[in-house]
C-alpha cells in the first residue's frame, strides 16, 4: 500500500537510517513484522530485556506512516470518554484513558534513558467545539472526566477568546499533553534496540506466516526463512487484509505545515488544539517554530484518489490558519497526505487471532499510535514472557 504522498517534515529533520536487507536464513526468539514506531518501542522494550529480537521492514525503516505522522501526544482518543463508557462500559473506558495518560510519562522516561529528547515537548491541549451543537458534548465529557479524576478545565467562549486569536462556542483544556519528532524517536529506538542485540533489516518483504506447536516460520519475498518462537505483526495500516475487514476502516487525512513564524501570539502556550465534529482540524507547533496543521480527512478510496485532493486540502488548511491566527501571517511550506486506519471505538488492535497464539498483532490505529505504542510494547513483552498482561482484554480482537 502506498501510505504516504508528498513533501514531508520530518525526513529533513531526522534522515531514515541505513540498514541491510536479509540475505540468509535466520533464527531468533522473536521476529517483529514492522520497523515504525510500534515496532521500534517493542523492538527496543524486548532487547533491554535480553529477547534475541529481528525486526523486518519492507520499507527502510521509519519511513513509513510514522514518518507521515503529526504526533500530537493526546491522552484523548477520538472516542470521548463519555461515549467510550457507552461502548466498552465504565470501567474498561476509565482504564483505556488512564494507560493512554501514563503512557504520556513513559515516553518522557523513554526519551530521558535514550539520551535524545526527540524535540519532546509537553504541552497543554484545547478541545474545542466546532459548534454550538457540540457544547452538550463537551459538558457531558467534562463531567464524565472530573468524575474519574482526570484533571480538565471547562474554558467558556469568552475564556477561549481571551487565550487565543479565535473564538470558540466552548473547550476543554488539559496540562496533559506533548509533542514529538515520531521519525526522531523511531530511529533512535531502533538503533538502542540494535545495541543492545536486536537484528534490523531493510527492504525485507515477509510473505507468508505459518505457526506449529513450537514457533512461527516467517517468509520473504526473496525465499529466505525466519525460524522464531514468535513473531509479532506491527505493520499498521497494512495489515488490514489479516484481520476481519469490518474492524478498520481506512481514512485518509492531509497536512500542511508553515514556515517558521516570528512568534505565536494569540496561541496560548503553543497549545496542541483539536475539535468536536468529524472532520476535524488538529494544529501543533514544531521546535523551529513551525505551525501544523491536519484534517480534512475522507474515506480512503485509492492512493490516486486522495493525492488529487492534496492542492484542495492544502488551500483549505491555509485558510483555517488565515481565519485562526491571522495576526501570525503563517506561510505554506510543505504539504501531504497519509492513509490511516480506525477502529470503531477509536482504541488499537493488540491480541492474538484464533488459533495463532504465537503471533500477536500489535495494530496501533487511530488518533494516539504513539500512546498505544507504549500500550503495546508493555503487552508485548508480557506476552513474550508467557504473562498475563492484565489490560490486554481492553484491546483484544475478539472484542
Amino acid at each position: 500500500m502506498d501510505l504516504k504522498t508528498g513533501d514531508l517534515f520530518w525526513p529533513k529533520s531526522a534522515p531514515c537510517s541505513s540498514y541491510p536487507p536479509l540475505t540468509q536464513n535466520i533464527r531468533c526468539d522473536v521476529a517483529i513484522i514492522g520497523g515504525g514506531l510500534t515496532g521500534a518501542v517493542i523492538a527496543e522494550a524486548l532487547s533491554r530485556d535480553g529477547i534475541d529480537t529481528v525486526v523486518l521492514d519492507k520499507r527502510t525503516p521509519g519511513c513509513g506512516s510514522t514518518s507521515a505522522s503529526t504526533a500530537l501526544i493526546l491522552y484523548e482518543i477520538d472516542t470521548p470518554l463519555s461515549q467510550l463508557i457507552q461502548m466498552r462500559g465504565e470501567k474498561a473506558a476509565v482504564r483505556s484513558y488512564r494507560l493512554c495518560l501514563d503512557a504520556i510519562d513513559q515516553i518522557d522516561r523513554t526519551l530521558l534513558r535514550l539520551g535524545n529528547r526527540c524535540d519532546f515537548a509537553r504541552r497543554p491541549s484545547l478541545f474545542a467545539a466546532q459548534r454550538k451543537a457540540d457544547v452538550p458534548l463537551l459538558q457531558a465529557e467534562f463531567a464524565a472526566r472530573t468524575r474519574h479524576g482526570f484533571q480538565l478545565e471547562y474554558v467558556s467562549q469568552t475564556e477561549v477568546e481571551r487565550l487565543f486569536s479565535f473564538s470558540r462556542p466552548a473547550a476543554l483544556a488539559s496540562a496533559d499533553a506533548a509533542e514529538i519528532d515520531p521519525l526522531r524517536f523511531a530511529l533512535r529506538l531502533l538503533e538502542r534496540a540494535q545495541s543492545s542485540g536486536a537484528r534490523i533489516y531493510a527492504h525485507t518483504t515477509v510473505r507468508h506466516i505459518e505457526t506449529n506447536r513450537t514457533g512461527a516460520t516467517l517468509r520473504t519475498a526473496t525465499g529466505h526463512v525466519i525460524s522464531a518462537k514468535r513473531a509479532i505483526v506491527a505493520a499498521g495500516f497494512e495489515t488490514a487484509e489479516l484481520i476481519r475487514p469490518k474492524l478498520v476502516d481506512l481514512r485518509s487525512t492531509y497536512v500542511m505545515v508553515t514556515e517558521p513564524v516570528a512568534s505565536f501570539e494569540g496561541w496560548h502556550e503553543r497549545s496542541l488544539i483539536w475539535e468536536t465534529g468529524r472532520p476535524y482540524h488538529y494544529l501543533r507547533t514544531t521546535s523551529d517554530g513551525r505551525i501544523m496543521i491536519g484534517g480534512g480527512d475522507e474515506a480512503f478510496v485509492s492512493a490516486k484518489k486522495r493525492d488529487a485532493l492534496i492542492p484542495q486540502k492544502a488551500r483549505s488548511h491555509a485558510a483555517q490558519l488565515k481565519r485562526m491566527f491571522p495576526q501570525l501571517n503563517p506561510k505554506p511550506a510543505l504539504r501531504w497526505a497519509g492513509t490511516f486506519a480506525e477502529t470503531k471505538d477509536g482504541l488499537p488492535l493488540i491480541g492474538s487471532l484464533p488459533a495463532e497464539n504465537k503471533i500477536l498483532l500489535t495494530l496501533c490505529y487511530g488518533a494516539n499510535g504513539t500512546n498505544f505504542a507504549m500500550i503495546a510494547a508493555a503487552i508485548a513483552q508480557d506476552w513474550v514472557r508467557g504473562k498475563r498482561n492484565p489490560d490486554a482484554r481492553l484491546f483484544a480482537l475478539e472484542r
